[in-house]
């Protein structure tokens, strides 16, 4: 598995491209504002992008989704709760919604996804060997705003206690903005966290 990190856009969003190095299927995570460059490294790498992956709606997480789909063909992946807003916003619809707990094939990786509800109403991770891609939900130190019409803050906590906290302490978390961390870490030292039972 490679993850390679690009920091793109105004609010310094992280997106990333994550690919299987013996099928060289790739996803891309979060392709937000000004990640439209990065479509030629994927075709400099020849990778086949066989998914385009939403953690949430909001517009710095989604801005190229549109670009991408058109450009590669690769599905739109979104969850069923968000979904309804990003037409809305947008003028998309998501190829695949979904509802948590599915698993999709990334040539020979499996991405298995976590609903985690509070940032957005289909706020979502996605777990992939040892590496969470956490999106809005958990940063190294913080946790994801819960003041937007759709938040809601003990959902949100109610889902890391459930979702995240359960991973083993070596499991790496990437956020949608920021610093890479880890779930120990974040479990020792994470203020918000403290009192969350994993």
């Amino acid at each position: 598995m490679r993850v390679e990190t690009f920091v793109r856009g105004p609010l310094l969003n992280n997106v990333y491209l994550l690919w299987d190095e013996h099928s060289n299927e790739a996803a891309i995570i979060d392709p937000g504002i000004g990640s439209d460059d990065l479509l030629k490294h994927i075709q400099d790498l020849q990778l086949r992008l066989r998914y385009i992956l939403n953690t949430h709606r909001h517009f710095d997480h989604v801005d190229n989704d549109g670009f991408y789909r058109e450009q590669t063909g690769a599905p739109i992946v979104l969850h069923h709760d968000d979904a309804a807003m990003l037409a809305t916003e947008f003028g998309i619809s998501p190829d695949i919604l979904l509802h948590g707990g599915e698993e999709l094939a990334l040539g020979s990786l499996t991405i298995r996804t976590l609903h985690t509800p509070g940032h957005s109403a289909g706020g979502m991770c996605f777990l992939v060997d040892d590496h969470l891609f956490a999106g809005d939900t958990l940063f190294a130190g913080s946790i994801g705003r819960s003041d937007f019409p759709d938040s809601d803050s003990a959902a949100l906590l109610k889902a890391i206690a459930e979702e995240i906290l359960p991973l083993p302490d070596a499991t790496h978390v990437l956020p949608g903005h920021g610093d890479r961390t880890t779930i120990g870490t974040e479990r020792a030292t994470n203020p918000f966290l403290q009192g969350l039972i994993g």
